[in-house]
């Protein structure tokens, strides 16, 4: 996978993932509580972040031995 693909998949990721993350956070603070599922979301959108920046890293990894 080239480069640019794996670093514009990882940043769509990374947003993706702060997406999910404040609507998890904006479902706890209408609810007040994480049993309505906004806490598995918000779980959920961390673990895209993380695999976002695991692809940011894959991407920028051959940069490194130049």
């Amino acid at each position: 996978m080239s480069t640019v693909v794996m670093g514009s998949l990882a940043a769509m990721a990374l947003v993706g993932g702060v997406v999910i993350l404040l609507c998890g956070g904006l479902g706890v603070v209408m609810t007040g509580t994480t049993d309505t599922g906004a806490g598995a979301m918000m779980i959920v959108g961390l673990v895209i972040i993380v695999i976002g920046f695991l692809l940011l890293g894959g991407a920028l990894l051959p940069w490194r031995n130049d």
